[in-house]
């Protein structure tokens, strides 16, 4: 019982933590790659940029791309009256510029974004 009640408090400790970690290794995509060669979140997230801003998707440049553990499955963004499943979610902080102001992005790693607040 005692096992169980640590395991448990260790999994709450993990989940509940606010900080994203900056993971490093291969296979993280760059600001320079080209659009086809970006991961689907990254170009999703890129369309929603393009249409808030009301340019073409080509007006939006990536700035930056790196690989995060968010903590939860709202990608580490705490919206009010929302309920974020506490489960390790992989993706990506993409930084674009657009028309010369930087937005910043948290994805996963299949299709879901959200934009950052500032």
């Amino acid at each position: 019982m005692r096992l169980v009640l640590v395991l448990c408090a260790a999994l709450l400790v993990v989940a509940c933590s606010e900080d994203t970690e900056d993971d490093e290794g291969a296979g993280v995509p760059t600001a320079t790659a080209t659009t086809a060669t970006q991961p689907r979140p990254v170009r999703l997230a890129r369309a929603d940029a393009a249409k808030r801003a009301r340019v073409s998707a080509g007006k939006i440049r990536v700035v930056g791309v790196t690989r995060k553990t968010w903590s939860d499955s709202c990608l580490g963004v705490r919206t009010p009256d929302v309920l974020c499943a506490q489960v390790i979610t992989t993706g990506y902080r993409v930084t674009f510029s657009v028309r010369g102001e930087r937005v910043i992005y948290h994805t996963d790693r299949r299709s879901s974004f959200v934009r950052a607040p500032r």
